[in-house]
């Protein structure tokens, strides 16, 4: 035990360390574990006025609590609630103001109660000593432990006042870093926003100096295009953002169906920053501001329109013209748009590829089907399309056409004998040629005649249409 407490007692003197025992017990080691900023990172360089924090770390050699569970739970519970710890200002350090010393009690590796503390100083900019002092008791102590601790910290730079020449050359050469403060990472709960919807906007941001401490922060969200701010005032107060240090801060924003500002603004929100830092004793104001950008998805209105058939009679064997129009009434674009035909005994099969189609603009899909023979045919024309959200979305058109077999128009039976019963009585005429057998013949012969003529006429417009077609 002795040769240990020899080699602590060593290592400790080595370090710059010293510690005087007010009560007769072994000295307890004590160890500079690091010096960090307020917001934990590891501090390698304190400069005057610099706010740091002092982590060490005390072991006391007489006061053994046993290893893992075992630790003796009485022990550290006393010693937590009688710790004290009393930080002596000295020529280099001084406590920092509104700031408290923090202690953690339990158990070291080799099982002796280990002690670690946190002190707040601010360095003077003039030496590196260290002075403070600690008490505890445990359950056997009659009186507490009282312990001075004096120790060296690394890293301090001096400052030593400079000639007119010299502040000058410092203050081209090493010009403090101006603090920003930048947003690090924001989220509003997926890709997009729905018009019309509100979302909460998560803002996480972060100082970028490393030294100095902002204050008296002024938050400002700008909101353009569509947004809104739903709730509260758009302008936020933080009293202290530390060197290093985040913030996090949520707001409810609106997405509106119509723009809230001119028309070339994109749907954003700016957000400006106002604060104050202090430099060498000096005050002074800064200024940072962050723009991001959120997309916003309107409803998808998309719309199939009246389905026109061309012709007013079908005949079989004969093109057909249908023709659908289609109208994007929403405020984004659908992207490749296409349609295709969908019926039995239908030729040919086709399909249209329109492509996108912007934000209040029409397009239609015109084909030209044939049907072999008379009769009733169905089919559906079926419209795919993306909606800017990227997802495929499908509208469909059902339609009917009546279809007429031109060889069924005209039937022999219709024709009545020539043993017809016929009162020219009735008629008060002498029927002579015009009997009812001959009048049904020549009705009859007229209607082929008439129906091969449009016949004749439709496959010759069909045929100027081509070649007008062809022209062009």
């Amino acid at each position: 035990m002795k040769r240990l407490f020899a080699l602590l007692l060593a290592l400790a003197f080595a370090l710059g360390f010293s510690m005087t025992a007010l009560a007769a017990d072994e000295t307890p080691i004590c160890s500079l574990e690091g010096v960090y900023n307020s917001s934990g990172n590891a501090v390698t360089k304190i400069r005057r006025s610099s706010a740091v924090i002092l982590r060490y770390s005390v072991t006391d050699p007489n006061v053994f609590v046993g290893r893992g569970e075992s630790a003796d739970s009485a022990i550290l519970n006393a010693v937590s609630s009688t710790f004290d710890c009393s930080f002596v200002p000295t020529s280099s350090f001084s406590q920092t103001k509104g700031k408290s010393i923090s202690k953690s009690v339990s158990a070291s590796g080799s099982g002796f109660l280990q002690i670690g503390l946190e002190i707040p100083v601010s360095y003077t900019g003039k030496g590196d000593d260290v002075e403070f002092s600690i008490s505890y008791a445990t359950a056997t102590d009659i009186m507490p432990k009282i312990y001075t601790v004096t120790s060296s910290v690394p890293y301090c730079e001096e400052y030593k006042e400079k000639t007119d020449t010299e502040k000058e050359d410092d203050e081209e050469e090493l010009a403090p870093l101006t603090p920003y403060i930048i947003v690090s990472n924001y989220s509003y709960g997926g890709t997009s926003v729905n018009a019309g919807s509100e979302f909460t906007l998560s803002l996480t941001m972060r100082n970028t100096s490393s030294e100095c401490d902002l204050e008296n922060i002024k938050m400002n969200l700008i909101p353009r295009g569509f947004f809104s701010v739903a709730s509260s005032s758009n302008t936020f107060y933080i009293d202290r953002l530390s060197a290093g240090g985040e913030i996090s801060k949520s707001v409810l924003i609106k997405a509106g169906m119509s723009k809230n500002t001119d028309n070339d603004d994109t749907n954003s929100i700016e957000i400006s920053f106002n604060y104050q830092y202090t430099v060498d004793k000096t005050r002074k104001d800064g200024a940072s501001n962050e723009m991001i950008t959120i997309p916003v998805i309107f409803p998808d209105r998309f719309e199939l329109g009246m389905l026109e058939i061309g012709n007013d009679v079908v005949f079989a064997g004969d093109e057909c013209s249908i023709y659908l129009p289609m109208v994007n009434k929403g405020r984004s674009s659908v992207y490749n748009l296409s349609a295709s035909v969908e019926c039995e005994d239908c030729a040919p099969v086709q399909v249209q590829y329109m492509g996108n189609l912007a934000a209040g603009a029409d397009t239609g899909a015109d084909f030209s089907l044939v049907f072999p023979e008379g009769g009733e045919y169905s089919g559906t024309i079926v419209v795919t399309y993306e909606d800017a959200n990227g997802e495929e979305r499908t509208a469909k058109a059902p339609f009917t056409v009546t279809v007429t077999d031109f060889e069924g128009m005209f039937d022999p039976n219709d024709i009545p004998p020539d043993d017809f019963p016929m009162d020219p009585d009735t008629m008060n005429v002498d029927a002579g040629p015009f009997t009812k057998r001959n009048l049904a013949i020549g009705g009859g012969a007229a209607v082929v005649v008439i129906g091969g003529i449009a016949y004749v006429l439709h496959k010759r417009r069909k045929a100027k249409e081509w070649m007008d077609d062809e022209e062009i």
